[in-house]
């Protein structure tokens, strides 16, 4: 083995971080293991599981020894389901189709072209996707500027009394009007 060189010793010292102090104690304290007491356990079987083997060697020994000649006979029955009405007909409505199909004359098709239709969004689809992008790239540099200029009619004089008469009337004037 190499024998440890204190120099080099030193400088890894000065390369290792320091640890905060309670955690340095920690280290150093080292661990507190409790004692264990070994135990080898036997991988025997239990009486209940000897007992269990013999029973079933017995049931065992016992069936293939059984007399066949103590055994009943029994008849086979056997259930053929037959298929009802519908599903008959069904059936030969289907191999009579089938079987058309088989002799049909293909030469009394006509031919058809394939046109594959391809749909184009209109102009005015195209110009509504196209919409919120214009909005969003938007140049506000291009707008210029308007001073606004609000203008209120003023009613005329004849206008004022004209609307004042009609006040008047419609509220209803307690000094001409009496009951006879």
């Amino acid at each position: 083995m190499e024998e440890i060189n204190d120099e080099r010793l030193k400088v890894s010292k000065k390369r290792i971080p320091k640890l905060p102090h309670d955690i340095a104690v920690e280290v150093t304290k080292g661990q507190q293991l409790k004692h264990v007491e070994i135990s080898e356990k036997s991988i025997l079987p239990t009486a209940h599981d000897i007992r269990q083997e013999k029973i079933d060697r017995e049931l065992k020994e016992e069936i293939r020894m059984h007399d066949r000649g103590k055994l009943r006979h029994a008849d086979i029955v056997e259930k053929n389901i037959l298929p009802k009405p519908e599903d008959m007909y069904r059936e030969k409505v289907d191999e009579n189709l089938k079987g058309e199909i088989k002799i049909h004359d293909t030469s009394k098709l006509r031919h058809a072209e394939i046109v594959e239709k391809n749909v184009l969004p209109t102009p005015a689809d195209i110009a509504r996707e196209k919409v919120p992008s214009l909005i969003a790239n938007f140049d506000t540099e291009k707008l210029k500027h308007v001073d606004p200029i609000v203008k209120i009619a003023l009613p005329s004089a004849d206008d004022v009394v004209r609307e004042q008469k009609e006040l008047k009337t419609e509220s209803g004037d307690g000094n001409r009007m009496k009951h006879s």
